[in-house]
């Protein structure tokens, strides 16, 4: 919480960017591979909080480069 952005790792870049997607309980998020480059901890961390988000009522888009 004390460091800037620009010194967090990549899996902790993207764990705030899906967290900053999420405030406010938007009715329709888009997430590009929001899990790359995570460590499993922090995955499951991530992906509870997006099946929550879709529980409450919101339109979770995911999309991919395969």
């Amino acid at each position: 919480m004390d460091k800037p952005v620009k010194a967090m790792s990549g899996g902790m870049k993207r764990t705030l960017c899906v967290a900053v997607a999420l405030l406010g309980q938007p009715d329709l998020v888009f997430l590009d591979e929001p899990s790359a480059g995570m460590d499993p901890i922090a995955r499951r961390t991530v992906w509870n909080q997006i099946l929550a988000a879709a529980k409450q009522g919101a339109a979770i888009v995911l999309t991919s480069h395969r």
